[in-house]
């Protein structure tokens, strides 16, 4: 998972750096400490993947069925892209139960430094959530072996 989070936070570095001289602000201690929610959240989804790749073994049809019908629909309906406010009123009540949504609106105030509100301290849990379930599930997996 090592492996995984490296390349996260390369990506997302990489589209910061894009994004600066394109016009966005942000509060660098923000900035970082939202690299480092998105490094937890990102161990917990490595973690997660190994579980259903092992699980999907040995055709792999299980692991590429639940990334196109789980993965891309809740990224798509996280708020990543939009803000979910700006949506249809169904799309607030589908983001309340996507946890992605609560690390994508702690990640966006804790860019512009806002380190106080709520939503820093509901991503945290959710992203540590994530992490903690992840790793137990995909370190019990892999003593059970392939």
């Amino acid at each position: 998972t090592a492996k995984d989070v490296i390349i996260l936070f390369a990506q997302a570095t990489l589209l910061t750096a894009i994004a600066i001289p394109l016009g966005m602000n942000f509060h660098l201690l923000g900035a970082l400490a939202a690299m480092a929610l998105l490094i937890v959240m990102a161990t917990g989804l490595s973690a997660f993947s190994y579980v259903l790749a092992i699980a999907s073994m040995p055709s792999g049809n299980l692991f590429w069925i639940v990334t196109q019908m789980l993965i891309f629909p809740t990224t798509l309906l996280s708020g990543i892209l939009l803000p979910v406010s700006s949506g249809p009123g169904w799309l607030s009540g589908i983001a309340a139960i996507n946890p992605i949504t609560y690390i994508v609106d702690a990640a966006r105030v804790l860019f512009i430094g806002d380190f106080l509100d709520t939503s820093v301290l509901r991503g945290t849990i959710v992203a540590a959530v994530v992490a903690a379930v992840g790793l137990v599930l995909s370190t019990r997996t892999m003593k059970r072996g392939i």
